[in-house]
């Protein structure tokens, strides 16, 4: 049986961290940190760059210091999972909350999608029956929407709820869910999983719940992957799944 390695939970200047594991190798993994062949603290540009720029900051480093090799960024790393691929996501608040333990799974992408009926509050609708209260949502102009599915189940012992995915991968491009897009993607859930959507916080543990989120990308594009979670303290999400 594979081994299970975690991105663990943590607090940083009492902000989210929100992580995740993976059967098999972490695929954010930094790279060997190679023995230096020189004094990197007094060394020439040219031989920090052949032998410090993975080296470890000696004593005394300054901010002027070059930097150091981070590895692969998050968008070039292999995906911790894909579609219908279970994997397992930890959150907490802080070192004082128990850490919520989740199994999440991406199970469909719908995308190509040119409106969206009752997707949007209707401006000219004043609480009456005379005027509908929603109206079809449309992308801008050379957009297109993009709809993402996912299961959630409890596999740890605290009550927790779910939370939301970071930005799609398109090729080398990177698209945010816009307030638009997560106020249209709202109205779609409440559609089509009213359940689900009126009961969103305190999902015990052994029960499951659903979601979906809603994103405008560029006509005729198909995303290869989203981020996940959203933005963590780190400045980025801890996994990559697959969209295809």
């Amino acid at each position: 049986m594979p081994k299970t390695r975690c991105l663990g939970p943590m607090l940083v200047s009492g902000a989210l961290l929100l992580a995740g594991c993976a059967n098999g190798s972490s695929a954010l993994a930094p790279p060997e940190t190679p023995t230096p062949t020189v004094n990197c603290e007094a060394a020439s540009q040219e031989e920090w760059t052949e032998h410090c720029a993975t080296a470890a900051p000696m004593d005394g480093a300054s901010e002027g210091d070059p930097p150091l090799d981070k590895g692969v960024t998050i968008e070039q790393a292999e995906p911790t999972a894909g579609l219908n691929k279970p994997f397992q996501f930890f959150k907490t608040y802080s070192d004082n909350d128990e850490v919520e333990e989740w199994q999440v799974t991406l199970t469909k992408m719908k995308c190509g999608l040119k409106s969206i009926a009752n997707g949007t509050s209707n401006p000219k609708w004043q609480g009456g029956d005379d005027v509908p209260e929603f109206i079809t949502a449309k992308p801008e102009k050379g957009d297109e929407f993009c709809l993402l599915y996912w299961n959630w189940k409890n596999v740890g012992k605290t009550p927790g709820s779910t939370t939301s995915s970071g930005d799609l991968l398109i090729g080398d491009e990177r698209y945010a869910m816009s307030d638009e897009a997560d106020t249209i993607g709202s109205n779609v859930m409440k559609a089509e999983m009213p359940d689900e959507y009126y009961d969103q916080v305190d999902i015990n543990p052994r029960k499951s719940t659903r979601s979906l989120e809603l994103y405008s990308v560029p006509a005729g594009e198909t995303p290869r992957a989203v981020l996940f979670p959203m933005t963590t303290v780190y400045e980025d999400s801890a996994m990559l799944i697959s969209t295809t």
